[in-house]
């Protein structure tokens, strides 16, 4: 690791075994890393996609308005 206050020597391994996306557990280490990756590039887009449509799910939908 680049920014680690853990000597080398150190071999530890924090690994999802499972991650539950749209109703499905995926198992596979490939299928957890792409949805963390599906994740993680589309959340901005629907943080903006909730604030443009006024979407109920956001619980402060018109502060940026007022702001």
């Amino acid at each position: 690791m680049i920014s680690s206050f853990k000597n080398g020597k150190q071999k530890t391994q924090n690994k999802i075994p499972t991650l539950r996306m749209n109703n499905t557990v995926l198992t596979q280490a490939s299928e957890v890393c792409n949805g963390f990756n599906q994740y993680f590039t589309t959340v901005g887009h629907h943080l903006v996609d909730d604030l443009v449509n006024n979407n109920p799910v956001s619980a402060n939908k018109n502060d940026y308005i007022k702001y």
